[in-house]
């Protein structure tokens, strides 16, 4: 069990939605979502999401950090976990940004996709 598609940096303006995605290749495995090494609960402020790819092909995992403050800042992770088929994990940066465009990179993009939320 692993991460097919590990977490890229993110860069959010204040206000907007920061928004994580991973891709582990086990539908079965239990994710769990850390920032700066402290477990995230769903909340108003955290929202998580899994979808199921296919048959059997793996999970896309999404976190969403809604209305980003100075304080979200830092590491995000996520922890995969499946009985007797081990664990993986995979970390990337949330930088705030006070102006500008909301900003998102992941390592396996080449172009650098812009969004604004109203």
């Amino acid at each position: 069990m692993e991460f097919t598609e590990k977490l890229g940096d993110n860069r959010a303006k204040d206000g907007c939605d920061a928004v994580f995605h991973c891709i582990v290749n086990s539908p079965e495995a239990a994710v769990v979502w850390y920032k700066n090494n402290n477990q995230l609960k769903p909340s108003k402020k955290y929202e998580m999401r899994k979808e199921v790819i296919g048959d059997n092909n793996g999970a896309r995992h999404t976190l969403i950090i809604h209305e980003v403050r100075p304080s979200d800042e830092g590491r995000i992770t996520a922890t995969a976990q499946l009985k007797e088929h081990g664990e993986d994990s995979t970390s990337a940066d949330l930088e705030y940004s006070q102006e500008g465009k909301f900003l998102f990179t992941n390592h396996r993009q080449t172009s650098v996709t812009f969004l604004q939320l109203l």
